[in-house]
């Protein structure tokens, strides 16, 4: 019966094969990091990375919704502002608001040339 050789092709020679010297343990460790560091750091740049490519992608597929939705929820406060606005001078003033740019009446503003209408000239 044949002897178990470990290290040896088929007995032929006393020389370990270049096959069981890279499965050796070397008696001088390697410098640097240990192996669980190498993991550990491996781990957090993989993480990075994800969250980058996760964060770009919601940015490009999500951030026109976002803006449409975020446009339409300040149209809808300023739409409720105006209206309250307009709410209460009506219930201050004892009229209806005046469109922009419309003189006041003289009843409002007495006596002030900066509350006047302008004079058509011609």
């Amino acid at each position: 019966m044949e002897r178990l050789i470990i290290g040896q092709k088929h007995g032929e020679s006393e020389q370990p094969s270049s096959r069981a010297s890279w499965n050796t343990p070397h008696p001088v460790p390697r410098t640097g990091m240990s192996y669980g560091g190498r993991m550990a750091l491996s781990f957090a740049l993989t993480s990075l990375v994800t969250v980058i490519i996760l964060a770009s992608v919601v940015t490009v597929v999500w951030g026109g919704a976002f803006s449409d939705y975020t446009r339409s929820n300040v149209e809808e406060i300023a739409q409720v502002a105006a209206m309250k606005l307009a709410r209460e001078y009506e219930q201050e003033a004892g009229g209806p608001p005046r469109p922009y740019g419309a003189s006041p009446s003289p009843a409002r503003c007495p006596m002030t040339s900066a509350c006047r209408s302008p004079t058509p000239t011609g």
